[in-house]
């Protein structure tokens, strides 16, 4: 920047979704689906959270319906079971309240989010 030039008004305000707007609070939803497929500690994670179908899914290359495809394909899980599964993954998931307020009040002042 040059030494004069006048700094650019802020425009818009990116926010991480995982750990900052939303955090999982209670692990017992997870942990009770990994000891019904005799999975270790931990392990229903990973396996959401894979190196490929999940960060395809966070750039937008394939859908979260693929994302879980493919995870109940390596869990070897029914479609029943997975729609089950998916909805307990993220039971125990909590939204942070005091930044979703700070986002809204954001978008009052005309702020991209």
């Amino acid at each position: 920047m040059a030494h004069n030039a006048q700094p650019m008004p802020i425009q818009g305000v990116i926010f991480d979704y995982g750990r900052v707007l939303a955090w999982t609070q209670n692990q017992e939803p997870r942990a009770a689906w990994e000891r019904r497929l005799g999975l270790e500690p931990g392990a229903l994670t990973r396996a959401v959270h894979n190196e490929h179908s999940w960060i395809a899914a966070q750039r937008g290359t394939i859908t979260v319906d693929a994302l879980w495809q493919e995870v109940a394909t390596a869990l070897r899980v029914t479609p029943e079971d997975t729609t089950a599964l998916r909805a307990a993954f993220y039971a125990g998931d909590v939204l942070n309240a005091e930044l979703v307020a700070c986002i809204d009040r954001l978008r009052v002042l005309g702020l991209r989010v």
